[in-house]
């Protein structure tokens, strides 16, 4: 019998993540052959977290690409949807979510920008002196989850799915042995977003609120090669924060 499930992976990518990782759960992420799985949401502290009632109200898109495949869904709020795959072969689950808000004492969010590496919050919010001001963010999460059908794997998984900020697996995720690196090249706007920090861990790695097995950073090219230590259950996560005119709720 072929081995071929020794990576799951998921993806999370936000303007702002303060405290709290978001991904989608499918269940399973690899079926022995065509058939149907569930997809929920999980909110993590610490990876992988509990699942959530399914956010109707959140959702803009929802959708999964594979071969020769692109389908639209939409779901019952609280409801987790239901995904009919007919053939083998290497998906795609995207979400993107409607724009929130969120208002952080200052001590919070500079302790957050640090630890994300905002190097250009920190310098802006110096030199406008508003380093003990609160953090008022409008922030929107994307996220992506790949799913193996049967032991063919496809090249599906190198396909931008164009959202705002994403993350694009350079190699199948299911091909990876335990060991080596997983490349991936992270795009804002469709275009390789160079030093921006990228998170990695995996189920079980740690209990602690926001602890990742690994902390990283992109090359010129947007581009960053990820240690897979153990199979299983892995999240890869990055953010981009920018200053926001025009808004009388949120700064950033």
């Amino acid at each position: 019998m072929m081995r071929v499930a020794t990576l799951i992976i998921v993806f999370y990518f936000a303007s702002f993540t303060y405290g709290h990782d978001l991904f989608l759960n499918a269940h399973p992420f690899y079926l022995q052959k065509p058939g149907t799985l569930q997809v929920a949401m999980n909110l993590a502290e610490s990876f992988p977290g509990d699942e959530q009632p399914w956010r109707k109200d959140k959702t803009i898109r929802f959708w999964m690409m594979g071969p020769n495949y692109d389908q639209e869904f939409s779901a019952e709020q609280g409801k987790n949807p239901l995904i009919e795959v007919r053939s083998n072969g290497t998906y795609i689950i995207g979400w993107n979510a409607t724009p929130s808000y969120i208002e952080v004492d200052a001590k919070a969010f500079n302790e957050y920008i640090e630890a994300d590496g905002y190097k250009n919050v920190i310098q802006l919010r110096k030199e406008a002196r508003k380093e003990n001001e609160k953090g008022r963010e409008k922030y929107t999460r994307f996220l992506k989850s790949v799913v193996q059908v049967g032991t063919t794997q496809t090249d599906d998984y190198k396909k931008p799915l164009g959202q705002k900020i994403e993350i694009v697996p350079l190699a199948n995720p299911y091909s990876i042995q335990p060991g080596s690196k997983l490349p991936v090249r992270v795009l804002y706007d469709s275009e390789p977003l160079p030093g921006v920090r990228v998170m990695a861990t995996y189920s079980t790695f740690s209990e602690k609120h926001d602890v990742y097995a690994h902390t990283l950073e992109t090359g010129p090219d947007g581009t960053v090669d990820v240690p897979i230590d153990q199979p299983g259950l892995w999240m890869i996560r990055a953010n981009r924060m920018l200053p926001l005119e025009g808004d009388p709720k949120a700064d950033w």
